[in-house]
């Protein structure tokens, strides 16, 4: 991420969070987001990077507002 903020020299920019699971206590947060998925985890994994394609779609559609508003909504149902 750090990478793409120095590049286009700004960090205003639409962003997908995609995970899956808790962290635990904060000290743990860092390997919680950089391990691998676990075996058990895959298909969670798999089913958030589709609905995170299928955002990133809507987001180029219907722009971020809107997107975000579906989305969002749809996540309450």
């Amino acid at each position: 991420m750090q990478s793409l903020i120095d590049s286009w020299r700004t960090d205003a920019f639409p962003r997908i969070r995609i995970g899956i699971g808790r962290a635990g206590d904060s000290n743990d947060l860092i390997e919680h987001v950089l391990d691998p998925f676990l075996p058990e985890e895959r298909p969670a994994a798999d089913a958030a990077v589709e609905r995170a394609a299928t955002m990133a779609v809507a987001i180029m559609r219907d722009g971020v507002a809107a997107a975000m508003n579906f989305w969002n909504r749809a996540g309450t149902d």
